[in-house]
């Protein structure tokens, strides 16, 4: 709603994308679906199974076997063309580019998809260009555990 009026409706993963003001400031987000595989207490990490990939969540535990909704938020997701081995960021997923967002100050919001599941991230005009990035492109995606907000 904006002064009252409905500017949008639908699913709400697809509202995250498509309208950011529901993030608050946070900007273009996306939400991850998926089940409770594990629960790490002495690490206080969740492992969530998405799109047949692992998936960590940091601070929070859930509770195994629950079905879990989770914001990521795409200023937090930066992409790469080599998967990081050797990293302090626990979720790097296989991705492929499906649409290049128009740029906005200095800014593209890239659309990759983990089968079915959008996934997000703003990069700057340079970082597109260095990586060459062009729809099609497979890529992987990364981004803290603690990045996400369940």
């Amino acid at each position: 709603m904006e002064n009252g009026k409905v500017i949008d409706k639908g699913d709400l993963v697809e509202l995250c994308v498509t309208q950011p003001l529901l993030t608050e400031q946070e900007g273009a987000s996306f939400i991850l679906k998926g089940e409770v595989l594990k629960v790490n207490e002495e690490e206080k990490i969740s492992t969530v199974n998405c799109e047949g990939y692992e998936l960590y969540l940091s601070g929070m535990l859930l509770t195994e076997k629950q079905q879990a909704r989770i914001l990521v938020h795409a200023k937090d997701v930066s992409l790469t063309l080599d998967k990081a081995e050797h990293s302090s960021i626990l979720n790097i997923l296989p991705v492929e580019v499906s649409k290049i967002h128009e740029e906005q100050k200095g800014k593209h919001v890239i659309e990759c998809l983990l089968g079915k599941t959008k996934i997000l991230s703003v990069i700057s005009i340079r970082s597109l260009h260095k990586l060459n990035i062009k729809q099609g492109l497979r890529l992987f995606a990364q981004f803290k555990a603690t990045a996400m907000v369940k």
